[in-house]
């Protein structure tokens, strides 16, 4: 274990850590990732460049590899996963659980530069038939994957449209899903390209849209950030900002900050 201070530097201070480490050998920063506290070897990962951070992260265990993985978001987890040889990447995931193994696998299996690959699946689903209040206790257990939307699918796989989240809170548990479903949103699809991606229209509504394959069935989410920033990692430029899209942004955080006091809604309505 490295000493506390370096720890606590670390976590509170990743962008600068990683900025520092970016520039060491990598073997030295994969002692330091092994010898850190997951949470903080966590924040560095996410916080180093993807091709710096891969480099240290392979000169892991599986084991402690995993671990430190578990702590990224899919998005990032896959990222560092398509830069490890295959035979890594395939032992890491075998030793990571299965709450973070199944999404990044199903997010692996589209190749990079399709929006397959910058997915989240990780968000709240419902069918139509379920009650808000089951709605409500599933997003009470699962904070980190609320939204301003819950998905609505049919047969549990096909887009059947979105329910607003607050209607758990403010709506009558009893009533199902299907008395305040939203119709179904502009989907992209998996396999569509990120510069045709960024040209749909529900990106002047929404900042972050469903995705489906193929067949139609829900895969997840995508954010209008995360597509911008692939686009311009791949060397495509940052679309220019404009006034609607700046509003998305606004409600976007808006939607963020208030989030855990939903959550924390939830949790009180739950009680009386």
């Amino acid at each position: 274990m490295i000493s506390p201070l370096a720890a606590a530097l670390i976590e509170r201070h990743p962008a600068a850590a990683a900025r520092v480490l970016e520039m060491t050998n990598p073997e030295v920063v994969g002692e330091i990732l092994d010898l850190s506290p997951k949470a903080a070897a966590a924040k560095l990962l996410a916080a180093m460049n993807p091709r710096a951070a891969a480099a240290p992260l392979a000169q892991l265990a599986p084991d402690a590899a995993a671990s430190r993985i578990a702590g990224l978001g899919i998005e990032q987890a896959a990222i560092l996963l398509r830069l490890l040889a295959p035979d890594a990447s395939g032992d890491l995931l075998r030793k990571l659980p299965a709450k973070t193994a199944v999404p990044l696998r199903m997010v692996l299996r589209f190749p990079a530069g399709c929006i397959g690959a910058l997915v989240d699946p990780r968000v709240i689903t419902a069918h139509p038939d379920t009650r808000l209040g089951e709605v409500a206790e599933i997003s009470r257990h699962m904070p980190q994957s609320l939204r301003r939307y819950v998905y609505v699918l049919e047969d549990g796989k096909c887009l059947a449209g979105v329910l607003d989240a607050r209607d758990c809170v403010l709506q009558d548990p009893d009533r199902p899903v299907s008395a305040f479903v939203r119709k179904r949103p502009n989907a992209l699809r998996a396999r569509m390209s990120w510069k045709e991606a960024a040209l749909d229209p529900g990106w002047e509504r929404f900042s972050l849209l469903p995705v489906t394959d193929g067949r139609g069935n829900f895969l997840g989410v995508l954010r209008r950030r995360r597509l911008q920033q692939a686009l311009a990692e791949a060397g495509g430029g940052e679309p220019p900002e404009n006034l609607a899209e700046l509003a998305l942004e606004l409600a976007d955080l808006y939607w963020n900050a208030s989030a855990g006091l939903l959550v924390s809604a939830l949790g009180e309505k739950r009680k009386s």
